[in-house]
């Protein structure tokens, strides 16, 4: 897939997903903005009392992602969580197809 085709994961505001960085453990973050191909963030870091900002944060598959100068924005991805409600999401609308 070229970066032209690549269309960003369903990233809704205020959800709850995973923030990391290069040879850093992922963080939990909330989207505060949604954009195009990327999203704002909150993160919510164990060594800080309040939140780190970021913007420009791309999904984690962007092909992109890679030629931004040593990932400055950090990326995100979903949580497990995420991940099982969208199967199940996906699921429904297989059963809903079926049914029709």
């Amino acid at each position: 897939m070229t970066a032209t085709q690549y269309k960003m994961p369903t990233a809704r505001l205020g959800e709850c997903l995973w923030f990391h960085t290069p040879g850093e453990e992922a963080m939990p973050a909330t989207i505060t903005q949604v954009g195009g191909r990327s999203v704002m963030v909150s993160i919510h870091a164990p060594d800080n009392r309040g939140h780190l900002v970021r913007d420009g944060v791309r999904h984690v598959n962007d092909p992109e992602l890679a030629s931004m100068p040593a990932h400055d924005s950090g990326c995100w991805d979903y949580t497990a969580y995420q991940r099982d409600v969208l199967a199940l999401k996906d699921r429904f609308s297989e059963l809903e197809i079926q049914l029709k």
